[in-house]
């Protein structure tokens, strides 16, 4: 079963939505180099503004200031329909770095 395009959607105030969607390329490169090895599964992370809405049978990845789940700083869900989300929220602290990366 192949997994669909993985929607990133930034709901933060803590980033701005070109500091999320800096990161898409490296999500692609670590789901195509880690994940896909492991899982036999490949998948495409898209960043989706707050105004787009979700394509139907995409999953989805929500950066918020606040999860609302006590005590986390991220979780997953499955829709009824078997779509799965994330939300996650990330800290000051936050950094993106893979090799060849430029500073």
């Amino acid at each position: 079963m192949p997994i669909p395009v993985i929607a990133i959607t930034n709901a933060s105030t803590c980033l701005t939505d070109a500091q999320v969607e800096a990161v898409i390329p490296a999500l692609q490169k670590q789901v195509s180099d880690d994940f896909k090895a492991y899982w036999e599964l490949d998948c495409t992370p898209k960043f989706l503004s707050g105004t787009e809405p979700l394509t139907p049978g995409w999953w989805q990845i929500v950066n918020v200031d606040n999860p609302d789940q006590a005590g986390a700083l991220g979780y997953h869900e499955m829709s009824s329909t078997a779509l799965r989300s994330e939300k996650f929220s990330p800290s000051s602290t936050w950094k993106v770095d893979h090799p060849g990366q430029q500073p």
